[in-house]
């Protein structure tokens, strides 16, 4: 099969949304990795964070934020 070029700016939003969530899943069902992303070592982001309020109640002021 050639390739063949799409025009995804016809499409709506939320037609592009599912156009690329399919080619997720295709790329997923297929085994194929276009990203070097999967393969780096996340050992990187290990780390301690120290917050300058007590946690449990830093958790609860952010929550009353969205109440």
């Amino acid at each position: 099969m050639k390739n063949k070029e799409l025009k995804l700016d016809v499409l709506p939003e939320e037609g592009k949304k599912e156009l690329f969530d399919f080619y997720e899943f295709l790329l997923q069902k297929y085994g194929i990795s276009i990203s070097k992303e999967n393969k780096k070592n996340i050992g990187r982001f290990a780390g301690i964070i120290k917050l300058s309020k007590e946690p449990l109640n830093y958790q609860k002021e952010i929550r009353k934020e969205w109440e």
